[in-house]
Formats: C-alpha cells, structure tokens, sequence
C-alpha cells in the first residue's frame, strides 16, 4: 500500500483540532507555531516520536528480560552452591559416621580382647597374686568399656540438647581433693606426680553441678596421665580471680602436664568432636569425644575453656568459671555413703531377665551378708511379692527388659497392690536404659531409685542403704 503523505498530514492536524476543540481553548502561539511547520517536517517528527517510544518500551522490555535472567541465574547459582554444601555435608557427616564406628570399633574390640584374654590366662594360672592381677585388668577394661559408653551416650544427650544443669552447694576444695584421688592410681602406675596446687584457692561452697564439673575435671586429669611419659608431672592449679558483683570471685583453673603435647596442625581441632591425633604409643586412647564433651559443658556452665601445648614440652588447658556463693550448710555428701551394717540380714528381691547378671547380683548382695531371691521376669516377681509376707522384703531390685512383663509393668502392678507394704517397699531400677527419658519412665512407673549397668557395687549399696533407710523413717 502506498503512504498517501497528504492524507497522513491532514490526519495529524485533525487530531489537533479534535484535541484543542475537547479541551475548549487554543493557543495562538501553538496555532502559529504549527502553521509554521511544514506538512513533511511535521510528519518526520511524529514518526522520530513513535520510534523513540518504541525504542524507549522495547529498551524497557530488554532491561527487564535481562534483569530476569540474571535473577534466575543467581537463583541457579544459588540453588547449586546449597546443593553442593548440602552433599559436602552429607559427606563430611558420612565421614564422620564411618570414623566414628571405626573409632567405637576399635576401642570396644581393644578392652574386650584385653578381657577375653585375661580371662582365659586366669583359667590355668596357678599363682594367687597373678590371677588377682588378670582379674584387676578385665576389671580395669571393663571400666574403659563403660567410660566409651558412657561418652557415647553424653554426646546424643548434648546433640538433642538435652543437657541439664543441676546446681547444688559444694566445698570446693573437698571436691579437688577428690578428683585428684580417683586419678591417683592411674598416675601412680606410671610413676607420674600428681599434684593439687590450690594455695591461691580460697575454700569456699560454692553453686555447681557436681557431676559435670567432676567428669570435667577427670576427663582432663585422666588425659593429661594419660598422654604423659612414665616419671612425668601432672598439676592441678586453681585460684580464686576477681570478685564479681555477687560477691564470689571467678575460679581459674589448670591442668597442665609435661607429656608429649599436641601439634600446631592439630591444636585447632582439639575441641572437635571425633578428632583424635594418632600418636605412636598412644593408639586407641578413646574415641576423640572427651574433649567435645568437656567444651560443651564448660560452656553449658557459662564457663571458658582454652588450650595451649608445645610439641614434646606439654599441654595447659586453662578454665574460667563463676560460681556463685551457697550456704555451707546446705553442702550434701559428696559421695554417697553407706554402712555395711545398713545392708546386713536386709532381704531382697531381685528381678533379672539375664542369668549372668543374676549370678554378678547374688555375689554382691551376699558378700554384704544380705538375704537375695530371683525371679526370671516381671510376671514372676509380681507374684512372688504378692504371695509374701508383709513387710518379708526390705527392697526390690527391677530390671525393666524382661520376657513376659517388663519392669515397668511389674511395678506398677506392685504399688497397686491392696497391701500396705506396696507402697512403701523401694523399687529400685538396675538396667541398662541409662537415658533420661528411661530414668523418667522408671519413676513414673513407682521405682524410688535408678541405677545403672554395669553395676558399681558402690552405687548399688548405696541405693540400697538409701532406700531402706527412708522407708524405715517413713
């Protein structure tokens, strides 16, 4: 179709007529200076206008698209980098899973082999003080065996968050004294001095969790003997800092050992969890939890924690802590005691699914001079205590996995029991379920006690002498 120039001029001055005619006015100077202008001039510049608009919309569109594009290609970029730290951290956790088993594997099978062979060297061995000595090491493997268990399950307790500080007044010097003298053998098998230095410490009770700042404190004592050469030195240093507003002063306390220290390359990770530097001569000391472990609580009790070695020189772990100021006379028993007359001619009965840990119970309560009868599962002891005397036994021992009924059933059928003695008898838990929620359960179930697998004579007497002591004053 041809461009009729003429009609196309002839429509742009109708549009300005139609424009000037609907607002009602006109203006001279415009009326001039368009009939000035000549048809095709005017015509060039409306088309300039249309193809400045046009270039304007189709910048705009451009600018636009680009923008989109680089949006979803951050977007891609993004949604890479997140895939790829995600599949970096599956990996590292799969890593650390395999190190982790590989560690549990190691150490468990090394206390374990320890035992096995021991026990079959105790079998044809005719000196008296050798066979004491092989029993003295299953005994000691069996305690590396429950320290990696008991690590194992302090770690699920912190990764659910689960830890829970239980403050009570305690004589701080009482409780050093103490750390110090459970890890007195283990140096003086290694002829390593082990020394308090606590001149700079003022006694005092003060607020803390007992157990956390005793695994604390043990935990860096026992590798600090256990890193050290045979005839090294070992301190424990502590001293009252600043008082604070409270009135109680900070605490600063070290260990430090001359032993064979931790490389510069390793030093970093030293508070990681898993981490282990491997060592010649030192291989299988643990499986690199103890430290994480330590480093959590320290910072659960709103404390500081810092290391610093030297190659062939030694380690310094250095702590900060404020613990408030308590009454002393509000200061419990730092071990629970008992007396061996408290448990003499006591009667017990004791639930226990397992044969073997039936025969390790019957040893122990009679060496205390008390009376033990067995039943096999939760059904059995149920009935035995219904079909007793009143008042005939003085505490009941309960595992709570058991074929036919479980210990939890088996003692709440018990306190339910129409017998005044149902109420009052002790239940105390001897299992291996060590988690918190299964030490909820027990209680909720109407046990008074709870005490663990494997068994530490001490702990379980102790439970024992307790319970029946509160029952006789109730």
């Amino acid at each position: 179709m041809a461009l009729d120039l003429n009609l196309m001029i002839a429509t742009l001055k109708s549009l300005r007529y139609s424009v000037l005619s609907s607002s009602g006015s006109s203006s001279n100077s415009l009326d001039v200076f368009f009939a000035g202008i000549p048809g095709w001039l005017l015509l060039t510049l409306f088309i300039i206008l249309i193809v400045l608009l046009l270039a304007s919309v189709g910048f705009l569109i451009f600018i636009l698209s680009r923008q989109k594009k680089e949006k979803a290609l951050e977007e891609q970029k993004a949604a890479e980098a997140a895939k790829a730290a995600e599949l970096l951290a599956v990996q590292k956790a799969a890593t650390t899973k395999n190190l982790f088993f590989s560690n549990v594997s190691h150490d468990m099978r090394t206390p374990l082999d320890a035992m096995i062979g021991f026990a079959k060297l105790s079998e044809t061995e005719k000196d008296p003080e050798k066979r004491a000595d092989y029993f003295r090491k299953i005994e000691n493997a069996g305690r590396l065996l429950s320290d990696l268990l008991n690590d194992t399950m302090q770690l699920s307790k912190i990764e659910a968050g689960k830890i829970e500080l239980r403050p009570e007044p305690i004589d701080n010097l009482a409780l050093l004294q103490e750390v110090v003298d459970d890890v007195q053998p283990a140096a003086a098998a290694k002829q390593i001095e082990l020394r308090l230095l606590d001149d700079e410490l003022v006694g005092r009770t003060i607020m803390a969790d007992r157990l956390d700042l005793e695994k604390i404190l043990l935990n860096l004592l026992n590798n600090a003997v256990k890193y050290t050469p045979k005839g090294g030195h070992v301190s424990l240093s502590v001293a009252s800092l600043a008082v604070q507003a409270d009135g109680a002063p900070d605490t600063e306390i070290e260990v430090k050992d001359d032993g064979i220290g931790i490389s510069p390359e390793f030093l970093p990770y030293v508070f990681e969890p898993y981490s282990q530097e491997q060592r010649p001569g030192y291989e299988g000391a643990g499986i690199g939890l103890g430290l994480s472990i330590v480093k959590t609580l320290v910072e659960a009790m709103k404390g500081t924690i810092s290391c610093e070695s030297v190659m062939g020189q030694g380690t310094t772990f250095t702590l900060h802590f404020h613990f408030p100021t308590a009454q002393a006379a509000a200061i419990k028993a730092s071990k629970t005691t008992y007396k061996d007359e408290d448990l003499r001619e006591k009667r017990v009965l004791a639930c226990e699914g397992n044969a073997l840990n039936r025969e390790v119970i019957a040893g122990l309560l009679k060496s205390k001079k008390m009376e033990v009868v067995f039943a096999e599962n939760g059904d059995l002891g149920y009935k035995m205590f219904q079909q007793s005397e009143l008042f005939h036994f003085d505490a009941i021992l309960m595992d709570v996995r058991m074929p036919v009924m479980d210990g939890y059933q088996a003692s709440r059928m018990i306190r339910t029991l129409d017998r005044p003695d149902a109420v009052s008898v002790p239940i105390i838990a001897l299992t291996a379920d060590v988690f918190p929620v299964d030490i909820q359960h027990c209680h909720q179930a109407g046990m008074n006690d709870h005490v663990a697998k494997p068994i530490d004579p001490d702990k379980l007497f102790s439970a024992l002498a307790h319970a029946i002591a509160a029952k006789n004053l109730a």
